[in-house]
């Protein structure tokens, strides 16, 4: 999975996709068998430019998508990212606010979509963004448990609803992590924000949380910066840097934050 702009060829003609006139780049998963042969390509076709309401002389943003990771879970995959404008995925149309709105979406085995979440800023906020950056497979939390759940983690600045749960950065951050579960559906089960970042974090190469799991625990790790940072129950100082690393342990039933460092 990642993204491409234009004219591209996935394997061979066949699987040829074109990106539309005035598109920034789309997002894409391919499935490839054990002898390199494309099988099935899946693009996630934005469109729709968006206009700054606040200054609407200015030139309007290009739409544009990127797949970030994909995890395999029973019965297909689940692709995660960010969009902006209007995306099309098969069967879902999913419209995010003036900025990139977080994306996740379950596959079957033969690229057909199965359900589709997003969480996007809250209306009329042109200032609130989300990406989700990285997507595993959930750990298993006892007998009958969702073998199809999985965990994403991802970065989000301002007022953002995740699924019906709407999450703010705080108004002295300029943004943070976050990392949420979601079931077999595609409904969010948790939330969890983490740390905080600086206003000096968003003029950077900004890190992207990064995502791993073992036996009943979800491991984080990222950036963030200032002091009094909150990590569920957990509070840390930063050194003063632009950014500091953490790594962060929660628990995958409930999402509750074990530790962190």
């Amino acid at each position: 999975c990642a993204r491409h702009a234009g004219a591209t060829a996935f394997g061979d003609a066949s699987h040829a996709r074109t990106t539309r006139p005035s598109v920034e780049h789309d997002g894409f998963v391919v499935r490839i068998d054990g002898a390199g042969r494309v099988l099935w390509v899946q693009v996630a076709d934005v469109h729709h430019s968006i206009v700054d309401p606040s200054n609407p002389s200015l030139p309007p943003t290009l739409p544009r998508a990127e797949a970030m990771g994909v995890a395999t879970v029973e019965g297909g995959v689940v692709v995660a990212g960010y969009f902006r404008g209007q995306l099309e995925a098969r069967d879902f149309i999913f419209r995010s606010a003036d900025r990139d709105g977080c994306i996740a979406y379950k596959l079957d085995d033969d690229g057909q979509p199965l359900y589709g979440f997003q969480a996007v800023g809250v209306s009329g906020d042109d200032a609130s963004w989300c990406r989700a950056t990285a997507v595993a497979a959930a750990p298993s939390v006892g007998d009958g448990a969702d073998s199809s759940a999985v965990i994403l983690a991802g970065t989000f600045v301002g007022v953002v609803d995740f699924g019906g749960m709407p999450y703010s950065s705080g108004a002295a951050a300029a943004g943070r992590d976050f990392v949420l579960r979601l079931d077999g559906r595609g409904r969010v089960e948790w939330v969890v924000p983490l740390g905080a970042h600086s206003a000096a974090w968003a003029s950077r190469p900004q890190p992207v949380p990064s995502l791993a799991t073992s036996p009943g625990a979800v491991h984080v790790g990222g950036a963030f910066a200032g002091a009094g940072a909150q990590f569920g129950g957990f509070a840390r100082d930063g050194t003063g840097a632009a950014s500091d690393a953490y790594i962060a342990t929660l628990a995958a039933g409930d999402g509750a934050v074990r530790w962190v460092r």
